[in-house]
């Protein structure tokens, strides 16, 4: 298994983790999601890995599931792992997290046009 992959498997297993936090409990993740209390309780414990879950499970679990299936078709111009973890982090913010973010993003880039400007 790659690198990359692990990755991905480790935000997985966080992520299903801060579901169960976001909810309150797995019981009232089991409400929210459908998915069952006692598939739900098994990733917990780690008696069966989040990453075996079906797909369903999974779209269940996260409705803002995204996939990107195939590479960019330009990799050499994109850093896809640097551009992966920095989506990552991004949606694993709550909604005012995500707007302070790009609040913050938006007036570095400006303050960086301005000063190139007097360059």
């Amino acid at each position: 298994m790659t690198s990359g992959n692990k990755a991905k498997l480790q935000q997985l297993k966080t992520a299903f983790l801060r579901a169960i936090d976001r909810a309150g409990n797995v019981h009232r993740l089991h409400l929210q999601t459908k998915v069952s209390e006692a598939s739900l309780n098994r990733y917990r414990s780690g008696r069966q890995d989040i990453a075996n879950a079906p797909f369903f499970t999974l779209l269940q679990m996260f409705p803002e599931l995204e996939l990107r299936y195939f590479a960019p078709k330009n990799p050499a111009k994109v850093d896809v792992s640097q551009e992966a973890r920095l989506l990552a982090m991004f949606r694993s913010m709550d909604r005012e997290e995500q707007d302070a973010c790009l609040m913050m993003m938006a007036s570095t880039i400006a303050e960086k046009q301005k000063n190139a400007g007097k360059a």
